[in-house]
């Protein structure tokens, strides 16, 4: 399998990261974007306005399974595959799930 995969900042998208499909240019070249500045802040919008305070660990929780979802895509673009939000969430939820039910951060 030749997959590559090229990792860009964009502080301006509204998500912490997104994955851009370019079936058209190249079946080997994708790029995730990954908002940097809002994935590290310590201060997180809880989507009603208010404030949540996160965690370092918290922080670098997120930009792994933010990787994993846009990871998830290169691989459905990759096996020419539809895009399947709810797999890709549910594979992410799982993951998160199994590491605080081991109740360990040491991987």
């Amino acid at each position: 399998m030749d997959i590559q995969i090229k990792l860009e900042r964009d502080d301006t998208i509204p998500a912490f990261g997104a994955f851009l499909r370019c079936e058209p240019l190249s079946d080997k070249n994708h790029t995730i974007l990954l908002n940097v500045s809002g994935l590290m802040s310590p201060i997180w919008d809880d989507g009603d306005g208010g404030d949540v305070a996160v965690s370092r660990e918290e922080r670098l929780r997120s930009i792994i399974t933010t990787l994993m979802h846009e990871f998830g895509h290169v691989l459905e673009s990759h096996f020419r595959l539809p895009v399947n939000e709810d797999a890709i969430e549910k594979t992410c939820e799982e993951w998160e799930s199994l590491f605080e039910r081991c109740g360990n951060s040491n991987g």
